[in-house]
């Protein structure tokens, strides 16, 4: 037995002595990013995420426990072997998703013969309100460091246009206060802004190791990626990237 197996199934014990495990006999699959995903739950604990298409052609096992509406699944990446935890929900409409990536997966049976294309749901933080005061400052300080990053401050001009004002488009539950300089954000609802230099969040996507934000500088013809990974609980910015449509 690896270390990395012996450790998961050491992890899953623990977890399983505090929490009320559930199992049950279940599958679901779904497409995105030009890759087809399957997911089997199984009720001895067992658990398996078959992947092929852009991604490559592999599959992750592991185990599972239910906890009410959701799912705590422990695997093992075949290629790297290293140790994975994933978090679903189980959706009222009988759908799964996955928190982490907040895209839902239909149930599979032998009598569905569709492909199911995945949608990404609304299940956290901005995209709906939350009381973690921590997560709301996390994406409050790294919204700043991303509109303050060179890659966005390229487009601003505020010292050949002194007239702009750094007004940002309401992103559904986003709190945040936001400066650059001496601009502070002015949030207003979309159907509101009629200059026609102004910031849209795009998506914006929260986790405890990684954040994705994206954004659009309207009147610049400018999309920017950011990425940001937690290292030794710090945060570091992948280099941004930038799509300019002129």
């Amino acid at each position: 037995m690896t270390d990395s197996k012996a450790f998961l199934i050491l992890v899953f014990l623990t977890f399983t002595n505090f929490v009320n495990a559930q199992f049950f006999d279940n599958s679901f699959h779904g497409e995105h990013g030009r890759t087809y995903f399957a997911l089997y739950f199984k009720k001895d604990g067992s658990f398996m995420k078959e992947t092929r298409g852009h991604l490559g052609n592999f599959s992750d096992e592991g185990f599972y426990t239910i906890n009410k509406d959701s799912i705590w699944a422990f695997t093992i990446n075949k290629q790297t072997n290293d140790t994975l935890l994933r978090s679903y929900l189980l959706d009222k409409d009988s759908m799964l998703i996955d928190f982490s990536s907040r895209y839902d997966y239909a149930p599979l049976t032998k009598y569905i013969k569709n492909l199911y294309f995945s949608k990404v749901r609304r299940v956290k933080y901005p995209q709906v309100e939350t009381i973690d005061n921590s997560t709301k400052q996390t994406l409050d300080t790294l919204l700043n460091q991303a509109l303050n990053n060179e890659s966005a401050r390229q487009f601003y001009h505020f010292d050949k246009i002194p007239e702009r004002k750094l007004v940002i488009a309401k992103y559904l539950a986003l709190e945040a206060n936001v400066s650059v300089d001496t601009h502070k954000a002015i949030f207003k609802p979309v159907n509101e802004i009629t200059d026609p230099f102004y910031i849209e969040i795009i998506d914006i996507n929260q986790n405890h190791e990684n954040v994705s934000i994206s954004i659009m500088i309207h009147g610049e013809s400018a999309r920017i990626d950011f990425v940001f990974l937690k290292k030794d609980n710090n945060w570091i910015c992948w280099k941004p990237s930038v799509t300019e449509n002129k």
